[in-house]
C-alpha cells in the first residue's frame, strides 16, 4: 500500500463496494478503513468523497427502487462518522437536505442516519449542540406534516435513540447502603479513574470499620427503615476489587496495586480476592461452552489479568501460578486407562511398538524425507504414542472443553502476558515457564483447525516472554552482573515437536 497508490485506489473501491443488502457488514468495513486510514489518510478521503458523491447522485434519482441503495449509502457514512474517518459536518449536512424535503424516503434516510450515528453525534462535546438542533427540527417537521404512521414511527424511534426517555418510568435501583456507596466512589470513581490516588483509597480503606463483619446482623436490627443496613466490610471490599478489575480493561495493574498496599493490613482480603478468581476459573472449567453465560468469557479474561498483575505484586507466589495454569489446561483430560488402551490399538495398526521409533528407521527418515511435517511410518506411529509416565493428555476427550473451545487457552495467554516481565526475572521459574509453554502449544495443536485468533494469542504470549527476557539480559550486561542466561521461548511448529518437547521435560 506505501508503494503503490493504484493498491490504495483497489482498496477503496473493493471497500466502496459493499453488497447494499448486507447491511451488517457495514461496521466491520467501516472498521477497517478506519485502520488503514491512520497510516494512509487518502484511503479514507477517497472513501468518504466516493459516499459523499453517491448520495447526491441518489438524492437526485427520486424513485423507490433507490431505497436500499440510499440506505447502504447514509448507514456507511454514518459508521465512518462514528469512526471519526468522515467528518461531522457531512452527516449534518446529509440531514439538513434530507429535512428540506421531509417526505417519503427522506424520512426513512434521516432516521437510519440518526439511529446509526445519533447516539454518537449527540454526546460528543463538539457536536452535541447541533445534534440537539437537527433532533428540535425534526420533531417540529413531524408534527406540521401529515406523515403515515410508519413514517412517525421511524422518526420517533430516531430521536430515542438518541435521547432515551427518562428513567423515572424503569425499575428503581436497588437501594444501597451508605457504606456500599462510599466505596462505589472510592473503586469505580475515584480509583479507576485516577491512578495516582491509590495510596490515598488504601488509607481510606482502613479507616472502614473492620471489626464490624461478625456484627453485621446486629447493625441491620439497629438501621433505620428508609436506610438499608451496612453489610460486612470485608466481603464488600472484596466484591469491589473484582468489580474494579472488571469495569475497566486497563483497571487490574491499580486493582493489584492497591490490594497489595491493603494486604499489609489486612491480609485476609487478598486471600479472598484470589479464592474468588480461582472458584471463577474452576467454575468456568466445569461448565462446557454452550451453558456459559454470554458475558462468562470476557469477565473471565479480567479475573486473569488480575491473576497476573497478582504475581507481579507478590501476593501470588511462583508455585501457585503455575499450578492454576495448569490446571487450566489439564481439568477434564486426565489419562485412562481404556484411552491408553486405544492409542495402543490405533498405533498397532500401523505396525510396530507404539510411539518408538528404531534407530534404522530414524537416519533413513533423515535422509529422504522433506523437511515439511513428515508422513512416514513410524511417525505416524508417534502421533498415537501416549507418554509413561504422564497424567494428563489434551486429546483425551472433555465435555467442557470441546475441539471449538479456545478459552482455557486465552486464559492461560492473558495470566501469562500480564506477569511477563516478573516471571522471566525468577530464576526457579525458568523450567517450569519453558516446560508449560511446550504443554500449552502441544494444547493447541490438539485441537483441529484452531482459529488465526488463539494462535496470534499464543505468538502474542511468546513475543512478551522473550522481549522480558531479553531486556533483563540486557540490563544484566549492562550493569555488568552475572547475565542471567536469556532463555528463548521456541515456536513448535507440529504437534510433533511440541509432544517431543513435553516428553523431554517429563524426563528430565
Amino acid at each position: 500500500l506505501a508503494a503503490k497508490k493504484t493498491a490504495r485506489k483497489r482498496l477503496v473501491k473493493a471497500l466502496f463496494a459493499v453488497p447494499r443488502a448486507a447491511l451488517e457488514l457495514l461496521p466491520h468495513y467501516a472498521r477497517v478503513a478506519a485502520i488503514v486510514s491512520v497510516a494512509y489518510k487518502d484511503v479514507g478521503q477517497s472513501l468518504v468523497k466516493e459516499l459523499a458523491s453517491e448520495f447526491k447522485y441518489w438524492l437526485k434519482r427520486k424513485s423507490q427502487y433507490t431505497s436500499e441503495a440510499r440506505l447502504r449509502n447514509v448507514r456507511f457514512l454514518a459508521e465512518l462518522t462514528k469512526f471519526r474517518v468522515a467528518p461531522p459536518h457531512l452527516a449534518f449536512s446529509c440531514l439538513k437536505t434530507c429535512l428540506d424535503d421531509f417526505a417519503h424516503d427522506n424520512v426513512l434516510v434521516a432516521a437510519s442516519l440518526l439511529e446509526a450515528a445519533g447516539g454518537f453525534l449527540a454526546r460528543s462535546p463538539p457536536t452535541a449542540e447541533r445534534a440537539a438542533a437537527i433532533l428540535e427540527t425534526m420533531m417540529r417537521l413531524k408534527k406540521a406534516k401529515p406523515l403515515n404512521a410508519r413514517d412517525a414511527a421511524l422518526v420517533d424511534n430516531a430521536y430515542y435513540h438518541c435521547f432515551p426517555p427518562d428513567a423515572a418510568g424503569l425499575a428503581a435501583s436497588k437501594p444501597r447502603s451508605r457504606k456500599y456507596r462510599y466505596l462505589d466512589f472510592l473503586f469505580v470513581v475515584k480509583l479507576a479513574n485516577r491512578r495516582d490516588d491509590v495510596d490515598a483509597v488504601i488509607r481510606e480503606l482502613r479507616k472502614l470499620p473492620w471489626d464490624d463483619d461478625d456484627a453485621a446482623d446486629d447493625a441491620a436490627d439497629d438501621a433505620a427503615d428508609d436506610e438499608p443496613p451496612d453489610e460486612a466490610t470485608t466481603p464488600l471490599v472484596v466484591k469491589f476489587f473484582l468489580k474494579l478489575a472488571r469495569v475497566k480493561a486497563d483497571s487490574a495493574p491499580t486493582a493489584a496495586d492497591a490490594l497489595s498496599g491493603l494486604h499489609k493490613y489486612r491480609p485476609r482480603v487478598s486471600g479472598l480476592v484470589i479464592d474468588a478468581i480461582l472458584e471463577e476459573f474452576d467454575l468456568a472449567l466445569e461448565t462446557p461452552a454452550p451453558l456459559r453465560p454470554v458475558a462468562a468469557p470476557q469477565r473471565l479474561v479480567a479475573f486473569a489479568k488480575l491473576f497476573g498483575e497478582l504475581y507481579n505484586f507478590s501476593l501470588v507466589s511462583t508455585h501457585h501460578l503455575f499450578a492454576t495454569l495448569r490446571r487450566l489446561l489439564r481439568t477434564g483430560h486426565e489419562l485412562t486407562d481404556a484411552f491408553r488402551a486405544y492409542m495402543a490399538e490405533r498405533a498397532a495398526d500401523l505396525g510396530g511398538t507404539p510411539g518408538v521409533i528404531e534407530e534404522g528407521d530414524e537416519d533413513e527418515d533423515e535422509e529422504d524425507a522433506p523437511e515439511e511435517a513428515p508422513d512416514d511410518e513410524p511417525t505416524r506411529r508417534a502421533k498415537f504414542s501416549v507418554l509413561e509416565h504422564a497424567t494428563h493428555d489434551p486429546r483425551v476427550p472433555c465435555a467442557a472443553d470441546e475441539p471449538r473451545d479456545f478459552l482455557r487457552l486465552t486464559l492461560a495467554c492473558v495470566v501469562l502476558r500480564a506477569c511477563a516481565p516478573c516471571v522471566v526475572a525468577v530464576p526457579s521459574a525458568r523450567g517450569a515457564l519453558a516446560a508449560f509453554l511446550d504443554e500449552l502449544q502441544r494444547y493447541l495443536f490438539a485441537k483441529p483447525l484452531a482459529p488465526l485468533g488463539p494462535r496470534y494469542a499464543l505468538l502474542d504470549c511468546l513475543d512478551d516472554l522473550e522481549r522480558g527476557a531479553r531486556a533483563l539480559a540486557a540490563r544484566d550486561k549492562k550493569t555488568k552482573k552475572s547475565p542471567r542466561a536469556a532463555k528463548f521461548f521456541p515456536v513448535r511448529l507440529s504437534w510433533y515437536d511440541a509432544h517431543d518437547a513435553v516428553e523431554a521435560h517429563e524426563t528430565a
